[in-house]
């Protein structure tokens, strides 16, 4: 595609784009690149196919020309302007990557389990940065869970020395809806790290939890900053 090449109204659904040059002057506005509205191009849907077929080679191949050809139309796009589908042909690029690390060839093994579960979970929890709003709704999923934990493992308000979940007096007792209302101040002040102090931990293993929700609450704190900042800074 070289020179002034206008594809504004073409549709590129199952073209076959291995080699094509997609030069910063090239058109892509109001392209559509699937029949089904998504950005698979033909190269991804073959390697799926070969993957499925038990073709690692073949699909290896496929799958890393997919990643080329997303790398090309994703800087085509960032030329262009057009920086929300420049981030989606960023997210297919990952993918096609990530794709990869799970296939064996006969001169490249599959790449080890730590590696493939850490991507994993970065396009499941915000989309390798292009969607912070998953990640914002994972950190609000965890805080709910944690305050679960906390009403099973026990917590204290020392303000007005009241037990809360387990361990609360029977005969008085906070109740279900008090305790998790407390549970839910309790969660989101320690996965945010502020650490008020006026709620505390009765058990070992509340105190066990609260730790490991202080840094899984500063690693996704962290990652939401990350993304937004990546998202919004070009």
């Amino acid at each position: 595609m070289e020179g002034n090449a206008d594809l504004r109204r073409a549709d590129l659904s199952g073209a076959r784009l291995t080699g094509v040059q997609f030069d910063g002057q090239c058109k892509l506005g109001y392209v559509i690149w699937a029949k089904d509205g998504g950005l698979e191009i033909r190269e991804e849907e073959e390697a799926h196919t070969a993957r499925n077929a038990g073709d690692q080679q073949q699909a290896w191949m496929l799958f890393n020309a997919a990643e080329g050809v997303y790398r090309q139309i994703k800087q085509s796009y960032q030329t262009s302007g057009d920086y929300r589908l420049a981030g989606e042909f960023f997210v297919e690029e990952m993918e096609a990557k990530r794709s990869q690390l799970g296939l064996s060839t006969s001169d490249r093994p599959r790449a080890p389990w730590h590696q493939r579960v850490g991507w994993w979970l970065m396009y499941h929890s915000c989309g390798y940065g292009e969607r912070p709003l998953w990640l914002v709704v994972a950190a609000g999923l965890m805080v709910l869970i944690f305050a679960a934990i906390h009403v099973f493992t026990g917590f204290r308000d020392t303000s007005t020395d009241t037990v809360f979940g387990a361990g609360a007096d029977s005969s008085v007792p906070p109740g279900l809806v008090r305790s998790f209302q407390m549970a839910m101040y309790f969660s989101i002040v320690t996965f945010t790290s502020l650490g008020y102090g006026d709620v505390q931990p009765i058990t070992n293993m509340g105190r066990i939890v609260c730790s490991i929700e202080v840094v899984l609450g500063g690693l996704v704190t962290s990652l939401i900053l990350i993304a937004i900042i990546r998202k919004w800074s070009r």
